[in-house]
């Protein structure tokens, strides 16, 4: 066998030194470690639950978006149909206005000349104005709601005892 290796006294306290150095270094260093694991494995955990999180919120706002688009392409279509359709026409505003006067014109000129109208020419051009519907529309819509329209009696008749 070979012989036991003399050092000096101070190179082994020194070395002894280094090594009880090396061992508390070597024991913070894994404490860091088990540490920055524990920290990783936190994080981790809340990167998780931060990504669930993500994740359901995208998906929510996935079906807003498909909610969204949906409505507007009703909109959209309807905005179609309104425009082909023939109960909606633009009409300038100039148009219009000439329209109005001259329809003014009429009833005024109706009333010059004296005319009395019996079918209700003025009053159908006044409901219209005021954007109403006429007398006859309007006595077919309540007729089809089920309003039942008696005609009163005259009052020369009901002296006489006879109904029109």
């Amino acid at each position: 066998m070979s012989e036991p290796i003399l050092v000096p006294a101070s190179l082994a306290k020194h070395w002894e030194n280094e090594a009880r150095h090396a061992w508390s270094e070597n024991a913070r260093l894994k404490a860091e470690v088990d540490n920055l694991r524990k920290s990783a494995d936190i994080n981790t955990d809340k990167s998780t639950h931060e990504l669930s999180r993500l994740k359901a919120e995208v998906e929510a706002y996935a079906e807003i978006k498909s909610v969204l688009i949906a409505r507007n392409s009703g909109l959209k279509a309807e905005v179609e149909r309104l425009r082909t359709s023939s109960f909606v026409t633009a009409v300038p505003c100039e148009q219009y206005e000439r329209v109005v006067k001259a329809g003014d014109a009429m009833q005024t000129w109706l009333g010059i000349i004296g005319r009395r109208t019996t079918c209700g020419e003025i009053e159908e051009w006044l409901r219209a104005k005021k954007g109403l519907p006429s007398l006859s529309e309007q006595w077919e819509k309540q007729k089809s709601q089920g309003f039942n329209f008696v005609r009163p009696p005259m009052p020369n008749a009901a002296k006489d005892g006879k109904q029109p």
